[in-house]
């Protein structure tokens, strides 16, 4: 299985004044309203605005968009430490629309077991990025994928993992780096990148209403950070930019 090639377009985590944040959560809450959740859809509106209160829900724009920067000094923490970072994107998508939820159960499986698996174990020593759940454009399936910087050895084979990653998701996944090639060229952009908000709390107005049920009820309950080994960030050290 060879490595195909995929160049991320950088867009960083929402970012804007607190009034433009607030017309998004104002959009986002009439979006919950329709879906009949008059209560979040309450709290979403609320949030930052009532005591300076935030409501912690992961579909808020607001406490998406902090979560985002958290999660992105996180990692900027942790690669910072990677003796050669490399940027992948690992995919897989779901057998269908409807199927989220069992999607993300079986992205997650497959990673431990790419992660275990040999040669992956011995040239990869952790990794830090974030899940995303992204709906293909024919709205047919969700494309389940992690963007990862991931600390390699000398003698890493980017097909080899490719070819790891084949296995582990039984031929359903992709195994992709960017065209630039796979070592990362700023490690703030790759991070952010990583890290972002978009498909986990994705803008409102982007996704139908059935297909954004969908994605609250499968991401509920669900870490969207993913670290491991030499990747796990101290989270005493979260200043770094």
């Amino acid at each position: 299985m060879t490595t195909h090639k995929l160049r991320p377009a950088f867009q960083p985590p929402l970012e804007g004044s607190c009034e433009a944040l607030g017309q998004l959560n104002d959009a986002r809450g009439a979006e919950l309203e329709a879906m009949n959740y008059d209560v979040r859809a309450k709290r979403v509106r609320e949030c930052g605005a009532v005591s300076r209160r935030v409501c912690k829900l992961p579909y808020c724009p607001s406490c998406g968009a902090r979560k985002a920067a958290r999660n992105a000094d996180l990692a900027i923490v942790a690669a910072a430490r990677f003796e050669r970072p490399i940027f992948a994107t690992l995919t897989r998508p779901t057998e269908g629309p409807f199927r989220l939820a069992a999607g993300l159960d079986h992205y997650r499986d497959a990673l431990l077991r790419w992660r275990r698996s040999n040669p992956v174990a011995r040239v990869v020593r952790g990794g830090v990025g974030g899940l995303e759940p992204h709906l293909d454009r024919a709205r047919s399936l969700w494309a389940v994928h992690a963007h990862l910087l991931l600390d390699v050895t000398a003698s890493v084979d980017l097909d080899d993992l490719a070819e790891r990653w084949g296995i582990a998701t039984g031929d359903r996944g992709l195994f992709l780096i960017s065209a630039k090639g796979a070592d990362v060229e700023s490690l703030t952009d790759s991070a952010r990148y990583a890290t972002k908000a978009r498909d986990w709390c994705p803008p409102p107005g982007a996704l139908p209403l059935t297909a954004l049920n969908a994605l609250f009820r499968a991401m509920r309950g669900r870490r969207v950070l993913i670290a491991w080994g030499t990747g796990r960030p101290n989270t005493k050290k979260t200043g770094a930019k």
